[in-house]
């Protein structure tokens, strides 16, 4: 539920985000 939250984020603070998560596992949920 925090990818979702973090993905309604405006697009700065979602760049700010994938900078910060460097986990392909997580990467590919938020393109999922």
């Amino acid at each position: 539920m925090a990818l979702a939250v973090k993905l309604r984020l405006p697009v700065l603070t979602t760049d700010r985000a994938w900078a910060k998560v460097s986990v392909p596992g997580l990467t590919v949920e938020l393109v999922r």
